[in-house]
């Protein structure tokens, strides 16, 4: 099973933060107003994020080969209507999505025991350090950093060339 953060992995919020508020990726996370995120305001950019490159039809492959997917997400619970929302218009396979805070988050992979974590927050990849998955990270300058075991980098999901991105791995 693999097991999938939403937020900048597979949802590009950042392009989002980006085009709406002008916000550049100098800082990591931007500091919004508290209930920020789940305000109409927030909703809209959870809703209206784009998908990263080919991530649907990737995940969707990884998911069938390696048996299954969970989303893990530090969006609030209001969220959950939008997320799945947007999940199935942009063709993402069905699975269970946990909503939890950013600091359970790699208790939360861990204990999944998927063989494979995508993840670009930072504080929870260091979290991960030691465990058993390969850990797939999509390239931002706030993560670029990490020299950890068994992390690979990814700078696209992409199925022209059957690779994904910087990975090398075949689906």
């Amino acid at each position: 099973m693999i097991a999938i953060d939403i937020c900048n992995t597979i949802a590009d919020v950042n392009g989002m933060l980006r085009d709406r508020f002008g916000l550049g990726l100098g800082g990591y996370p931007h500091p919004f107003p508290d209930g920020f995120w789940a305000s109409p305001e927030g909703m809209r950019v959870f809703q209206d994020a784009k998908p990263m490159g080919d991530a649907a039809q990737v995940i969707t492959g990884l998911a069938k080969s390696l048996g299954g997917i969970v989303y893990v997400t530090a969006r609030p619970a209001e969220a959950e209507l939008v997320t799945r929302g947007w999940l199935k218009k942009h063709g993402f396979p069905r699975g269970k999505v946990i909503f939890a805070p950013k600091s359970q988050k790699a208790a939360i992979y861990r204990a999944l025991e998927p063989c494979l974590i995508a993840e670009d927050d930072p504080e929870v990849i260091v979290g991960l350090d030691g465990c058993g998955a390969a850990i797939f990270v999509p390239r931002w300058p706030y993560n670029k950093h990490l020299r950890l075991d068994r992390v690979v980098f990814v700078d696209r999901w992409d199925t022209n060339s059957g690779e994904m991105g910087g990975a090398g791995l075949w689906v």
